[in-house]
């Protein structure tokens, strides 16, 4: 069994790990779009998994149904959490330690 995280990933680990499940969403570092610091935007956030979903959908019903289960799933073992920004940015932050 793995141990769990006891802190967030490293972002630009992340980041490249992201881009390496998912390259359509194109992760990169958050000042990139806004100025603020230590998280990570996903410029492509409106994209389509392989499956056919998206991987944001700001206009779904229910908190679990607007992030694509996989990229929630690694942002969860990771230790960063969801924040959307507008209806087509999405945004990632790490836990806080």
């Amino acid at each position: 069994m793995k141990a769990k995280r006891k802190k967030p990933m490293v972002r630009g680990h992340f980041i490249n790990r992201l881009n390496r499940l998912f390259p359509e969403i194109r992760a990169r570092e958050s000042e990139e779009f806004s100025g603020m610091k230590r998280g990570i935007w996903l410029g492509g956030s409106e994209s389509y998994h392989s499956d056919g979903e998206r991987f944001f959908n700001y206009w779904a019903m229910s908190p679990e149904g607007y992030i694509h289960k996989d990229l929630r799933k690694e942002c969860a073992d990771a230790l960063w959490y969801e924040e959307p920004h507008d209806a087509g940015t999405l945004f990632l932050w790490p836990y806080p330690d």
